[in-house]
């Protein structure tokens, strides 16, 4: 079931975000003709998956699904990247893991902790909106930055 009120949350904390970061194309963009057209002179792969678009350019990738349900229009839901051409709030990989999270705090974000042994991923949340600052072992410099507006469907969760 649908909480709304979440829903509100994280469609503000995704606004904000989208006015204040370079990412391509703003995150929940309604998959549409215009889009396509642009999004498929930039990719070097597209994949029709089951119940996405994905796209992947130079050091980036968009991925459009079902929002906030699997039923409804495909939004873009996910962009992960690793190019120091685009950011979020400002942060952008090659940045230093503390000032980034120190941004995210200010911004309003919950710090979520950590997840997996292999890479060391600092979560943060607003609502149903993820940013995921990614480092490899103990190292303190971003190398990739996910961010996602979760959707119900569970393909896309991080358990």
């Amino acid at each position: 079931m649908d909480n709304k009120e979440k829903r509100q949350i994280t469609e503000n904390a995704v606004k904000e975000m989208n006015q204040n970061s370079n990412l391509g194309y703003d995150l929940l963009s309604l998959y549409e003709d215009s889009i396509i057209e642009k999004i498929n002179k930039e990719c070097k792969n597209y994949v029709n998956n089951y119940m996405s678009d994905d796209y992947y350019g130079n050091g980036i990738s968009w991925i459009f699904s079902g929002y906030p349900h699997d039923e409804s229009p495909n939004f873009l839901t996910y962009i992960e990247f690793n190019s120091i051409e685009y950011n979020v709030f400002g942060i952008k990989p090659g940045d230093n893991i503390s000032d980034s999270k120190n941004i995210l705090e200010k911004m309003g974000f919950e710090n979520k902790g950590h997840y997996s042994k292999k890479n060391r991923a600092n979560v943060f949340s607003k609502g149903d909106l993820y940013i995921s600052l990614i480092t490899k072992n103990d190292n303190l410099i971003i190398e990739n930055i996910e961010i996602e507006a979760r959707t119900f469907y569970l393909g896309n969760r991080i358990y």
